[in-house]
């Protein structure tokens, strides 16, 4: 097995107007999200998440810049920047991931605790789900 590259977090910083309402989990409290969270996790174990078509992302100073470049998604009006973990994710998402398969390959491919994995996945799929980024599909059982 190889050496494993040295691991940041992944991140997306989405470009929009400020005019609009963003996310509500920003108002929840540590506890509310804990709760939303759990929550979510049998439903996240059946659900592939892939990228919406529409965007192409070109890299830029070791980093990704994701442009709409069709109508539905240049009508949304943002652009997002993505850390070199970030465009690891999102390159298996363009194919369409469960979460499984993203840690999955986040943990072969990087230096990093399960647990940080976790999280920080967590935390990049809401991010781009919040700003609608994502189509999750309910993955078939065989």
């Amino acid at each position: 097995m190889g050496k494993k590259t040295s691991y940041v977090a992944p991140e997306a910083h989405v470009l929009m107007p400020s005019d609009g309402e963003i996310n509500g989990a920003a108002n929840l409290s540590d506890q509310e999200l804990a709760a939303y969270l759990q929550s979510e996790a049998t439903k996240k174990a059946c659900e592939q998440y892939r990228v919406k078509e529409g965007y192409c992302v070109r890299e830029l100073c070791g980093e990704g810049l994701v442009i709409p470049v069709s109508g539905d998604t240049i009508r949304e009006n943002q652009m997002a920047i993505l850390s070199p973990v970030g465009m690891f994710l999102w390159d298996r998402l363009e194919k369409g991931q469960t979460f499984g398969d993203l840690l999955t390959a986040l943990l072969a491919e990087y230096d990093v605790s399960r647990e940080e994995a976790v999280k920080d996945i967590e935390d990049f799929l809401s991010e781009l789900d919040a700003h609608q980024y994502l189509v999750k599909e309910k993955e078939d059982v065989k």
